[in-house]
């Protein structure tokens, strides 16, 4: 009989333990080879995120979604005949004069002068320091990996998943290639076969702890395979394919770019074994580390800084009232799709937008709205400490506006509700020198430095 109760209570306790309590089993690295990593085996290699995380979950379904992909799965040259420089709708191909980084270039080239930024030098070619207050970023910084970053175009500039750049740089592509050519090396030639590809990083989204800025330093010294070891946090990474000589140096300085190709000594990553709250004794990476729901700092790592200079969001209690409340990214754009297939393709529901037209196709898909939550009862978050509902401000409304009648069918809720913005916004964007000048726009009354 008290077994029989303690089977019962145990049952009860079970039944009471709230979602979050969902854990991720220990995995094993692997490398690219998908070799496991431990402390005897394969000890310096950096993981693959492919073939870690990969052999269990659906890397290539996945990796579909427009974060990784960018414009990448429709990309072509001449994809528009009115734009020449214009290659795909997404970030991967598309371009606008303000911006601060350089223009991919298409597959197919005639001269140097077309080449602004190959593909290998879109991922890598960077310089950020806080000490000497560079922030000059690669495009790469801020992809998740995988798409384009993995593969490479075919002769005609569309996309080719049939092989990684290392692959297709072994083919020995010609030197006005888009994807391996680059004006960096000593030869002009791109050199994955030393860098690595970029794969799709899990880690990013699923890791509250994830360093990006160890990620995108790995990126800059082009060694592209070992940022997600240093993003993750799970080792240190020694040795680089590309190191700068003057780190100080900014740009428009001379010694800007300058620096010492290292095409022969291969990175090495030192791993955090005896960190026992991040590898289990026999070598696996701890499960704990993994979090299946996504955390607003996740999402900020790349969305803030880009927010706040393009158009004054701030994503903080202070200003936002739905942060205040404890609600995350993920609650108004969650992943699209109605069955548990077709949200496995990470297509992140997204709104509209005047600039920006990757998978158009997707705007308004799954995403919350003000009246979907408000009104319609679609407020579906059980997160311990959330909110209970959301709630319905009809009442509010005929009570305060008993007049306005029409008023709440023919306005949005934002012409109410978000009439100004905590940051001041970037206007303008100066490049005519050579190099980043932003002015944030002041009450639309004058200009001033971003900086000032």
């Amino acid at each position: 009989m008290y077994r029989n109760g303690c089977i019962i209570i145990a049952f009860l306790v079970l039944l009471t333990l709230p979602a979050w309590a969902w854990s991720h089993q220990d995995v094993w690295l692997r490398n690219e080879q998908g070799d496991r990593i431990t402390a005897t085996l394969n000890s310096v290699d950096p993981y693959s995120p492919q073939k870690t995380c990969g052999a269990c979950h659906s890397y290539s379904t996945i990796t579909s979604g427009y974060h990784f992909q960018q414009g990448f799965d429709v990309m072509k040259d001449g994809y528009d005949a009115g734009k020449p420089w214009i290659l795909s709708p997404g970030m991967f191909g598309a371009w606008l004069p303000t911006a601060a980084a350089g223009r991919l270039a298409a597959k197919n080239n005639s001269s140097a002068r077309q080449i602004d930024l190959s593909t290998y030098d879109w991922i890598g070619a960077g310089k950020v320091s806080a000490k000497h207050r560079i922030k000059n970023p690669s495009c790469g910084s801020c992809h998740p990996g995988g798409g384009p970053m993995e593969f490479g175009r075919d002769a005609r500039g569309r996309a080719d998943g049939s092989k990684t750049h290392v692959t297709g740089e072994a083919a020995n592509p010609g030197a006005l290639d888009g994807d391996y050519s680059s004006r960096f090396t000593p030869d002009g030639k791109s050199a994955f076969r030393q860098s690595g590809v970029v794969e799709a990083d899990c880690m990013i989204c699923h890791n509250p702890g994830y360093r990006l800025e160890e990620r995108s330093e790995q990126l800059y010294r082009r060694n592209y395979r070992w940022a997600a070891s240093a993003g993750a946090g799970l080792g240190k990474v020694s040795g680089a394919v590309f190191t700068y000589r003057n780190p100080s140096a900014g740009p428009g300085q001379p010694g800007y770019e300058a620096g010492v190709w290292n095409l022969s000594k291969r990175p090495v990553v030192s791993y955090h074994w005896s960190n026992h709250g991040m590898f289990t004794a026999d070598g696996r990476m701890k499960g704990s580390l993994i979090k299946k729901s996504v955390s607003s700092k996740s999402c900020l790592q790349c969305h803030a800084e880009g927010e706040a200079k393009n158009t004054g969001t701030a994503f903080s209690p202070d200003s936002d009232v739905h942060v205040k409340a404890g609600m995350t990214c993920s609650n108004c754009h969650p992943l699209s799709g109605k069955t548990k297939a077709q949200r496995l393709t990470h297509q992140i529901a997204k709104g509209k937008s005047l600039t920006s037209h990757v998978r158009d196709d997707l705007d308004g898909l799954g995403m919350k709205t003000c009246i979907a939550c408000h009104s319609d009862g679609q407020y579906q978050i059980t997160r311990q400490g959330a909110k209970r509902q959301a709630r319905n401000p009809q009442a509010t409304h005929a009570r305060l506006l008993a007049g306005a009648t029409f008023h709440t069918y023919l306005i949005s809720c934002q012409s109410c509700h978000a009439t100004s913005q905590p940051l001041r916004a970037m206007t303008i964007l100066d490049m005519s020198a050579g190099m980043e000048y932003g002015y944030t726009a002041d009450n639309f009354d004058g200009a001033s430095r971003a900086e000032d």
